[in-house]
């Protein structure tokens, strides 16, 4: 048996509506289109989110700790004054770098990955537009057989 000798044939009067198929899967690739819509979009918001957290860190942790040292250094030569200051900066100093090459790897991660979203939802909105067309297309195309039908005379 071939695999199409398996499936029963439907005749038209019993086999789904074309129309009531096609609609089913406009419906489904509508419904795929909006989630990669709210994926991408939630994907930009945690980019633009990590803008505003890596602007937050930097101005409350790395910027005082840069403006205390350039503060020290210039009004105050003798460092020694200000051990505790420059014990604190030196103790600081390799954890903010390294949260600031995680964060800074994590946002362009997040980058990468929202835009390859975005393409998928623009890819998926457009093949729904153009089935939805297509749909449409072929709706009018029965109608304009069935007007030039040759019509029975009772």
């Amino acid at each position: 048996m071939t695999p199409n000798s398996e499936r029963p044939t439907e005749t038209p009067q019993h086999g789904p509506d074309a129309a009531d198929l096609a609609a089913s899967v406009i419906g489904r690739m509508n419904r795929r289109s909006a989630i990669l819509g709210w994926i991408s979009m939630i994907l930009w918001l945690l980019v633009a989110g990590g803008v505003v957290a890596y602007t937050w860190f930097f101005v409350t942790y790395v910027n005082p700790i840069l403006v205390a040292a350039a503060h020290y250094k210039h009004f105050s030569p003798d460092l020694s004054k200000h051990e505790e200051t420059v014990r604190h900066f030196f103790r600081v100093l390799p954890t903010v770098t390294d949260i600031t090459a995680i964060s800074s790897c994590v946002w362009a991660g997040l980058v990468v990955l929202s835009a390859a979203w975005t393409l998928l939802y623009v890819r998926a909105s457009r093949r729904a537009t153009l089935h939805q067309i297509h749909a449409g297309l072929a709706e009018i195309s029965e109608q304009l057989k069935a007007l030039s039908a040759p019509q029975a005379i009772e």
